[in-house]
Parts: C-alpha cells; structure tokens; sequence
C-alpha cells in the first residue's frame, strides 16, 4: 500500500469527526465514540484484527458528549399544588 493511502486512511477520523449538535437537534441525548490519539498505530491495531478494546488500550480514547437538560421553572401555583398532594 502507498504511504499516500495509508496517510488517508489513518484521517479518516478526522474528515468523519462527530457533531453532537447535529444529533441532538433530532432528539438524540447522547452521543458516543473513539477519538484516535495515534493514527499509524490505530492502522496497525486494525490490521490484525484488532478490537474496540484494543484501540482504546494503544492509541484512542473515549469520548461522549451528552446534551443538557432543560430545566423546566416551576411556578408557585404548581408548587403549590405539589404540596397539596
């Protein structure tokens, strides 16, 4: 393989980034993956095979973003009604 296209794929990661806002705009809270800390590394991980588990021990890590939650103020009528109950 050309070091060209092995220099393409060890990018991919970066031309497919994630874009929670993206997700979240559709309903999705949370979102989750690998960020590949070492591309070179990453490519030899995949070539033999290698795991989830295996990327995350030798050249990724987590990451996840998880949309906040609207709070949501309560008026006195329903804090009222709250204590009645």
């Amino acid at each position: 393989m050309k070091k060209e296209s092995l220099w393409q794929c060890a990018n991919f990661s970066v031309k497919f980034a994630l874009y929670p806002a993206l997700f979240f705009e559709r309903g999705i809270t949370a979102v989750m993956g690998t960020r590949i800390i070492d591309p070179w590394t990453m490519l030899t991980v995949v070539s033999e095979t290698g795991g989830t588990k295996k990327l995350h021990q030798y050249c990724g890590e987590k990451v996840a973003f998880r949309k906040k939650a609207n709070k949501r103020k309560i008026s006195s009528l329903e804090r009222e009604k709250g204590k009645k109950d």
